[in-house]
């Protein structure tokens, strides 16, 4: 008789304060999602669209028409990890062609992204916001393992005149292999020589005579650079 009685006071004593209470446990609220704005979701939409047509003239079309306001949309398109690489590129590119300083940390932001598509994309965009201040963060995409990447890092270098790094293009081009037989290898001294000379890095002048037996597609940037370094 007495356990029924104890048993009794224990479940009035633990209903009235909950079983979390009882336990020490603090239920946290669920909060859902903040739902996105009108905007955002005309942006998303639009993306999707584009991206069931493989093309993206009706973005373009709404986000020149709708100028600043679709920023926020732009920028949760191009953060949004479910969204395919080629529609975050489009969005970090239209983000980079409609926006101003106040977009540079966002895209210094995404330097971060694993996504090559994203980085690459990051970096035109500072480059085309002509932020040199931001030369150093993407600096370190010059070992990127994504060519496209690497291409776009030393690019945006080269824009920039981002002396710092001269040194370390330099070495990259006499790192290179001296066969041409491949074309992203191509891709890539092409860039560094055109680098180089924007930035008038005098040591690289000895290397770039040595480069003088290459295919034809090479010649007239490894000339151009030569004059340029020799004035």
């Amino acid at each position: 008789m007495l356990k029924k009685i104890l048993s009794l006071v224990l479940f009035c004593v633990v209903g009235s304060y909950g079983a979390e209470t009882w336990a020490g446990i603090k239920r946290t609220p669920h909060r859902a999602p903040a739902p996105e704005s009108h905007l955002i979701q005309l942006i998303r939409s639009e993306f999707q669209k584009s991206l069931q047509s493989n093309n993206y003239k009706n973005v373009f079309s709404k986000v020149e028409s709708m100028k600043g306001a679709s920023i926020p949309g732009l920028m949760t398109v191009a953060k949004d990890e479910r969204e395919p690489g080629e529609s975050r590129w489009v969005a970090i590119l239209e983000l980079a062609r409609i926006g101003n300083n106040s977009s540079i940390p966002f895209l210094i932001e995404l330097l971060g992204e694993k996504n090559w598509m994203v980085k690459s994309a990051a970096i035109q965009g500072l480059q085309a916001l002509n932020s040199v201040s931001s030369a150093e963060k993407i600096r370190p995409f010059l070992k990127d393992p994504a060519l496209m990447v690497q291409i776009q890092a030393i690019h945006a270098l080269g824009k920039f005149k981002y002396k710092k790094a001269a040194s370390e293009l330099h070495a990259l081009l006499k790192n290179q292999k001296k066969s041409f037989f491949s074309k992203q290898e191509r891709w890539i001294q092409k860039q560094l020589i055109w680098a180089l000379s924007e930035m008038k890095y005098k040591p690289a002048l000895e290397t770039l005579k040595e480069y003088r037996n290459t295919p034809i597609e090479l010649k007239p940037v490894i000339t151009k650079a030569i004059q340029v370094l020799e004035s």
